[in-house]
């Protein structure tokens, strides 16, 4: 039979806590954690958790950093077989080294995201655990038991305005990735589309020229010959089907003048070969 020290009533064989006066016996053994020491332990740990802070945008990024570089390296590598550039391959191979360092540091939890999240859940579990012991030891009083309350109550108002935060910072992160990502892409398609047609103009001249001559634009017939391929291997072919048909469409004076600025055939000789067709 145990006797309350302070009221002098009986206590429950059992229980630490005397119902009358509320009174708290002292635990007997050297390692049990005193009331005072609970609640100052936990008000600690509720301390650290508001320390810690929310992920930020820049910490979202980084968590998905591995997802852009990928992406990114998909882009170059496709614009790379467009253009078939030395230049553009070492980029797409820079984006590949960052890809598998970022991957790798994402899988070992090495992120400053994965961090802060790790750090967090490690305080709420200590909180928790503390909360367990404390309302198995002392949770019989009513007093404790609404002043645990309170400090649970704080923890729950943090974690969930860190939810909101954090949700909040990723869907600005993930804006910011689709946005950069959607932009990369356009204008890595616009170049690659580029590339691609300059290759087909490039492979067949001539048929670029035609074209031209058969709608009618001796313009830009001429265009294409005196900037791109007079001085190149045929250069007086696609020449001679310039003069050609304007003679044929009657057009002697314009055939003149692009004779005239044909001096930078590959070869001289060419050029009288072109003024013959004129006569």
């Amino acid at each position: 039979m145990k006797i309350c020290p302070q009221c002098k009533e009986q206590m429950p064989p059992l229980s630490k806590i005397c119902p009358v006066c509320g009174y708290i016996e002292a635990g007997e053994s050297s390692q049990e954690i005193s009331l005072e020491d609970m609640i100052r332990q936990m008000e600690k740990q509720i301390l650290a958790l508001k320390k810690i802070g929310h992920p930020s945008v820049g910490n979202v990024l980084g968590g998905y950093a591995w997802l852009v570089y990928l992406v990114l390296m998909l882009q170059f590598t496709i614009l790379g077989i467009f253009t078939e550039s030395f230049f553009v391959g070492l980029i797409s191979l820079l984006f590949l080294i960052l890809f598998v360092f970022s991957l790798s540091k994402q899988l070992r939890g090495k992120t400053k995201k994965t961090k802060n999240n790790r750090a967090y859940n490690h305080l709420i579990a200590e909180f928790e655990s503390t909360e367990r012991q404390c309302l198995s030891h002392y949770g019989k009083n009513r007093t404790i038991q609404q002043q645990v309350e309170i400090l649970s109550e704080e923890v729950n108002v943090e974690s969930n305005r860190r939810k909101r935060v954090s949700f909040r910072q990723h869907l600005i992160g993930w804006i910011i990735i689709v946005v950069t990502l959607g932009i990369t892409g356009s204008v890595i398609t616009d170049l690659a589309k580029y590339a691609n047609q300059e290759q087909e103009e490039h492979a067949s001249p001539e048929t670029s020229i035609e074209k031209s001559l058969k709608e009618g634009n001796h313009e830009e017939a001429i265009r294409l010959f005196l900037t791109q391929y007079m001085g190149e291997v045929g250069d007086y072919d696609y020449a001679r089907l310039i003069v050609e048909q304007l003679l044929r469409d009657g057009k002697r004076e314009d055939a003149n003048a692009f004779v005239g600025q044909c001096t930078s055939l590959r070869y001289a000789s060419d050029l009288k070969k072109l003024k013959k067709l004129l006569n």
